[in-house]
This record gives structure tokens, C-alpha cells and sequence, in this order.
């Protein structure tokens, strides 16, 4: 059964991560059983690091438990050695493969203000020279390098689209972000780190803001992005483009909060996951079904071209 946390719990994680990632707003104090669920809840998102770094911009009197300081203290250490483990690797990866592109992960890492408390996960490669791409020793698009995890993407893009913009670009790498998490609220879940990383994407690239609206006309996907921005503003504090007011973003918020990164802590996703790859399909097939209200509602065209691809055995 997944953990439900109250609003106050939910209000001071959304607080801490607008501290850690710039705001200078103030905070409501929490009793000891709240910063608990508040860790709890980073941890599900994988955005301790950031929470790590807002309680540190707080006030020296503020109350903070003594047993949350060590636990983030603690977990910033572990987020820390991770990020230059995956750093280095990054740097043989560039010697290696010195055509490849860097999604997400620590290209983004790059937009925080302590892109060191980023939590990494894998590294992923795009090769715009397909031939160049390369293979584990079974054929797979998956390497692994001093234990971290590589995939190899076909494409720039998820959900199939081939818009008409430059790639690398700024408006490529917001598009190709949106594209990410959407792929995810379709299905399995999306979490907290990846919205903090198209919204610092957001505050840090010199983008075009008329361009990226055309492209998101272009590829169906203007009710989606409308919606990512007005959570993006609201959660966040951080400025997004829109193409109107009053999004009510409450779905999404329910998306986002209902297994954390990518799903992963809903306990009947961590059943699917700990079992085969057909299981894990089927399962996801299951959750796209679930999300037709929603997928249909913010990108049709997109849901229904994944709902295809998988039912087809391509992904």
C-alpha cells in the first residue's frame, strides 16, 4: 500500500525544494513526525539532495531536528560520491564515444545551483550518427562502465517525434525533457527530480520562447506543456512559458505523488519491476490504460502513439 502524506507533509517539501533551488521565501515550521514523511517523500522523488540544500539556506534558528540534519548530511554525502562517480564516467564515456550526446542526467545536473546534489541515475547516450552507436557483447543498446548504467537511445526524442528544430538547442533539450516526462505520466509515473530538472532547464537556457510554442503546436503537445508550466510556476516558483492562465495542475500533482521516480515506490509497480520483462511490459500497458482520461485530456495524438507502439511490441 502506498504511503499517504498529508498536505502540510507535501507543502514542506514543495517549500525546501524552492529554498534549495533559489527562493528566498519563508517556511512553516514542522513537528518531528512531519520533517520524517518530508524525508520520506524526497527520498521516494529523489530530490533529498535538494532538500538537503534548503534546510541548509534556513535560518540558523529554525527548528530542524537534530536527527534530520544527520540523516541529510548523511544522504548529501552518499548523493555527492555518486554524482563524481558518475562525473568520471562521464569523462571516459567523452574520450570513447566522442559522438555521442548526453541526455538528461548530468547534462542537466549542469542547471542546479549544486549540481553536485543532483541524484544521478544513468547516463544517456544519443548517437546522431546511428552507425556510430555501439553495442554491448549480447547486441544490447545498455553498457556498463565502473558500475553505472549507459543507455544507448535511437533517438533524441521519446513518443516518436521528429519536430523541426536544430539538435542540440536550447528548445530541443526543453522539448526533448517534456517529452520525457510526459512518456512517463502516460504510464509507469513520473517524479519530482526530473519536473526540477525542465524547470531549472527553463531558468538557465537562452531559448526562444515563440519557437517553442510553435514546436509544441508542431507536435501535438501544447495542453501537455501548458499544464508542466503552470506546475512548474506553482510548485516551484520557478517561470515557465504558457499559453494561458489557470491550468488546474491537481492531476498532475496526483501523478507525481503517487509512486515517486518514475513509479517506482507505488508497491504494485515494485512487484511489476522485481519481476520479467514481460511482466514489466504488461504492467505498463495496465498504467497506460489507466491514464487514458489523462492522456486523451493533455496529448491525444502522443498517448494514443504510445499506447500503438506498445501494444506492437516496440518499445
Amino acid at each position: 500500500m502506498e504511503a499517504i502524506f498529508s498536505d502540510r507533509v507535501t507543502e514542506g517539501l514543495f517549500a525546501l525544494l524552492r529554498i534549495g533551488l533559489g527562493s528566498d521565501e519563508a517556511m512553516m515550521p514542522l513537528a518531528e513526525g512531519e520533517w520524517k514523511d518530508v524525508l520520506t517523500l524526497a527520498a521516494q522523488q529523489s530530490v533529498i539532495g535538494i532538500v538537503y540544500a534548503g534546510v541548509s539556506r534556513l535560518p540558523e534558528d529554525f527548528p530542524v531536528p537534530d536527527e534530520v540534519t544527520l540523516k541529510l548530511m548523511a544522504e548529501a554525502g552518499r548523493i555527492r560520491k555518486r554524482s563524481a562517480l558518475v562525473g568520471s564516467v562521464l569523462e571516459k564515456v567523452r574520450e570513447r564515444f566522442p559522438g555521442a550526446m548526453v541526455l538528461k542526467g548530468p547534462a542537466v545536473a549542469a542547471f542546479y545551483p549544486s549540481p553536485e546534489l543532483r541524484e544521478s541515475g544513468d547516463i544517456d547516450l544519443y548517437f546522431p550518427d546511428i552507425q556510430a552507436a555501439p553495442t554491448a557483447p549480447d547486441g544490447s543498446s545498455h553498457l556498463n562502465i565502473d558500475g553505472i548504467d549507459i543507455d544507448i537511445h535511437g533517438s533524441y526524442f521519446d513518443l516518436g517525434l521528429r519536430p523541426p528544430v536544430a539538435v542540440p538547442s536550447p528548445e530541443a533539450t526543453l522539448l526533448m525533457l517534456s517529452a520525457h516526462i510526459l512518456k512517463h505520466a502516460f504510464s509507469s509515473g513520473t517524479g519530482l527530480r526530473q519536473i526540477c530538472d525542465i524547470a531549472l532547464a527553463y531558468r538557465r537556457l537562452d531559448y526562444d520562447e515563440a519557437a517553442l510554442k510553435a514546436l509544441w503546436k508542431d507536435c501535438g503537445m501544447v495542453k501537455w506543456s501548458n499544464l508542466l508550466s503552470a506546475f512548474i510556476r506553482r510548485h516551484l516558483g520557478i517561470e515557465a512559458p504558457l499559453t494561458a492562465e489557470g491550468e488546474d495542475t491537481g492531476r498532475l500533482l496526483s501523478i507525481v505523488l503517487e509512486g515517486g521516480n518514475f513509479g517506482h515506490f507505488a508497491a504494485s509497480r515494485r512487484e511489476a519491476l522485481a519481476g520479467s520483462a514481460a511482466g514489466r511490459k504488461v504492467d505498463t500497458f495496465k498504467r497506460l490504460l489507466g491514464k487514458a482520461p489523462f492522456g486523451l485530456r493533455y496529448a491525444p495524438g502522443k498517448y494514443l502513439w504510445y499506447l500503438s507502439s506498445l501494444a506492437k511490441g516496440n518499445l
